[in-house]
């Protein structure tokens, strides 16, 4: 069985690997760099079918959930197929396109089968924490040095806001907040460990600090310097979306710890000044995007308008995946200022690209995956924080994904997917606690 395991580890740590260097080269946001994360994918589903094969494991197979949402997903895929060579205007880009979609699909089936192993998944979400914080640090002293590079590259947009290795300020926020979610997450781990090791009731918070790990620590200070980086990054939308998904997760701690509610209602309003305090003295940029002249150059609702009438022209079968761009040429009207490739709302697009029917089943997919970690964290022991990193995930992606498209690209797209997977994958450890009890 040693055997056995080692596959599955080998497998995860090129998981991990993947997803830690995936924001790297511009948030993978090119043919070349996402062809590397796909290869990548294919190579740990293969160590991982070598281990599957070896100890026949069946799990999947046994969760009746997770063969509904792959019977979905495979639904939608084909349709994609189909689509592509029948119906998209352009069909090698939507063949082209189904790559990421495959990359995704692998990513999350290994990451549903990581969570069943403590080590492993607590791999997964240190690697996306201190990547994060990592990423955060480089483009803070980017910043600091005159925000006019991007790696190697002199920065062509956004000259005044924060990115990092990400071109768009939107994604690089996208992307603070699944790491500011993977470092909460670590936190609340460590804290709840302080809480097992003493023998008091109710630890208050001055001695939970003097109990804090160096690891601890390093969380902690990477969880502000990612506030404050996503401020910095101006983005309006990534910030109240993450901003309303970690209020998500503090009251869910409430709820669930419901002996602690001092000390979660103090972390609370500790986090909500913090936040405050860091907007008034970092986020002026931030702030300056709600002016009244902004918001008169802003063209999402001149946008969404063309969208609507493409999806009027073909409301069942769609354009094609990836044909938005394509398709916004035929459609934009003399009052749009500029070229589009994206729909500024992924529930818009889907539906563009893939017709209200698949748009729906799509959506219907990352409802089930809310569904179900939620009711695992209500529920699981061990491994009920993945749950809960997942749930606020969706939270995150759902409101950020009305007005904008950050979560498509790669680094974000696949470091989602994982994320979910980790979720997903809470349901037998949630049973099994249930039968302990």
């Amino acid at each position: 069985m040693r055997g056995v395991h080692t596959f599955f580890f080998y497998a995860n740590v090129i998981l991990a690997v993947m997803l830690m260097f995936a924001p790297l080269p511009l948030g993978s946001n090119r043919p070349a760099f996402e062809a590397i994360l796909n290869i990548f994918a294919a190579l740990a589903l293969i160590l991982f079918g070598f281990g599957q094969f070896k100890n026949k494991a069946t799990r999947d197979q046994k969760d009746r959930f997770f063969n509904l949402l792959a019977a979905l997903f495979m639904i939608f895929f084909i349709w994609c197929m189909i689509q592509s060579i029948w119906f998209s205007i352009d069909p090698f880009v939507s063949v082209t396109a189904l790559g990421q979609l495959v990359s995704g699909g692998i990513v999350f089936y290994l990451c549903y089968h990581a969570s069943n192993q403590r080590r492993d998944r607590t791999m997964i979400i240190k690697a996306l924490s201190y990547s994060s914080i990592a990423y955060a640090a480089y483009g803070l002293v980017v910043y600091m040095l005159g925000n006019s590079t991007i790696l190697w590259l002199n920065k062509w947009t956004y000259e005044d806001s924060l990115t990092a290795t990400f071109v768009n300020r939107n994604a690089f926020a996208a992307y603070c907040g699944l790491g500011m979610l993977a470092t909460a997450t670590l936190i609340v781990q460590e804290v709840e460990k302080i809480f097992h090791r003493t023998s008091r009731i109710k630890p208050d918070v001055h001695y939970v600090l003097d109990h804090l790990t160096f690891s601890g620590w390093v969380e902690v200070f990477g969880f502000m310097l990612l506030t404050m980086v996503a401020i910095l990054s101006d983005s309006r939308a990534g910030f109240l979306s993450i901003g309303v998904a970690l209020a998500f997760f503090l009251l869910a701690l409430m709820q669930r710890f419901k002996q602690s509610h001092l000390m979660f209602l103090v972390l609370i309003l500790g986090g909500v000044g913090l936040g405050l305090m860091m907007i008034l003295l970092l986020g002026q940029g931030w702030l300056d995007r709600f002016d009244a002249s902004v918001w008169q150059r802003d063209e999402r609702i001149k946008i969404w308008s063309a969208t609507l009438q493409m999806i009027a022209e073909r409301p069942w079968q769609g354009w094609g995946l990836n044909s938005y761009a394509d398709v916004f040429l035929m459609f934009r009207s003399d009052n749009i200022a500029h070229h589009y490739q994206h729909a500024h709302s992924v529930y818009l697009e889907h539906m563009v690209e893939n017709g209200i029917i698949a748009a729906v089943i799509w959506f219907l997919l990352f409802s089930l995956v809310f569904l179900r970690a939620w009711r695992s964290w209500k529920n699981a022991n061990e491994g009920a924080y993945c749950a809960l990193f997942a749930s606020c995930a969706l939270v995150q992606a759902g409101l950020h994904s009305l007005v904008d498209f950050s979560f498509q690209f790669p680094a974000n797209a696949l470091i989602f997917s994982a994320v979910l997977g980790l979720g997903f994958g809470q349901r037998n450890l949630a049973e099994k606690s249930l039968r302990s009890r």
